[in-house]
């Protein structure tokens, strides 16, 4: 167990039992950050001398831990790989290029060029507005272009999927696959026991999208499916929750077709609902769709 400044940030080590015949050289270590940042995670793809980051935790104490945890494992930092633009997926990067200088930062060239054109004014909009219950990093990092489709962890194959839909504008979104571990990292195509956040992707279209995504990641039959966004750390990251969030996209426009304002609707999604958290992003999600808010970036 890690103690956090901002939150409780758990961890766990996720992997497949082995085979007689071969052991799976790398393992899953998970990271969240409670509440305030809706409960986003972090992943460490981590191998018997490499390792990758898959998103940073979104506030300074929490990502500096992680970071620091990384260092004990004793293994090379090959690469921090950011799955889209949202700020909670980024904003921690800087202490993880402060505790190892040099390992360099990915985004897919789509998901980078609306980081370029988002991020500062993100930035500042996240500081004012939460930055004075939790401690921000004080700065953004340089992200590079994903090099390849293709990264390795001391051989393993890391696939990203990329530019699919999810919660952000257009397909921004990717996911990754494992195939030593038969595992996917959802990104935010998928929520796990968390109200899912469609304020950004609204739509027939998007949700179609989104809809296809699901059913992408199903095809490859993942043993393990981690949602960037889970309930606690140790909600069951099992392949069911493809399903679920399917039947949520679903619900959710439904309920937009019967419900007569956004108190109606949160209700409605609630009682769909009773066990998922996220209340804040329920709002959020209902207020844009109704209307009654418009994203400032």
């Amino acid at each position: 167990m890690f103690r956090c400044l901002s939150a409780l940030c758990l961890l766990t080590i996720v992997g497949v039992r082995p085979t007689p015949a071969r052991r799976a050289p790398v393992r899953l270590i998970q990271f969240t950050s409670g509440d305030v940042s809706s409960n986003v995670g972090s992943t460490v793809i981590l191998g018997p001398t490499e390792a990758i980051v898959v998103d940073c935790l979104a506030f300074a104490p929490d990502a500096a831990q992680e970071a620091d945890s990384i260092a004990t494992l004793g293994a090379h930092l090959k690469a921090v790989y950011i799955t889209h633009s949202d700020i909670d997926h980024y904003l921690g990067c800087a202490k993880f290029v402060e505790r190892f200088p040099g390992t360099p930062v990915y985004m897919t060239p789509k998901a980078l060029d609306r980081y370029n054109k988002t991020s500062a004014t993100a930035y500042a909009f996240s500081n004012k507005n939460i930055g004075k219950r939790v401690k921000f990093p004080d700065s953004l990092v340089t992200v590079q272009p994903l090099p390849s489709d293709t990264l390795t962890v001391d051989g393993e194959a890391v696939v990203i999927h990329p530019d699919v839909q999810g919660d952000v504008i257009e397909s921004g979104n990717s996911f990754i696959w494992i195939p030593s571990l038969r595992a996917v990292l959802a990104d935010d195509i998928i929520f796990n026991k968390v109200h899912a956040y469609l304020a950004a992707s609204t739509g027939e279209e998007a949700h179609h999208r989104w809809h296809e995504a699901l059913h992408r990641i199903a095809a490859l039959h993942p043993l393990i499916v981690i949602a960037s966004h889970k309930k606690t750390l140790d909600t069951p990251d099992t392949p069911d929750i493809i399903d679920a969030m399917d039947r949520y996209i679903t619900d959710f426009d439904a309920v937009r077709k019967t419900a007569g304002d956004t108190v109606e609707f949160r209700a409605a999604m609630r009682q769909k609902y009773p066990d998922y958290s996220g209340e804040r992003l329920l709002r959020t999600s209902a207020a844009v769709e109704y209307g009654l808010f418009t994203l400032p970036y």
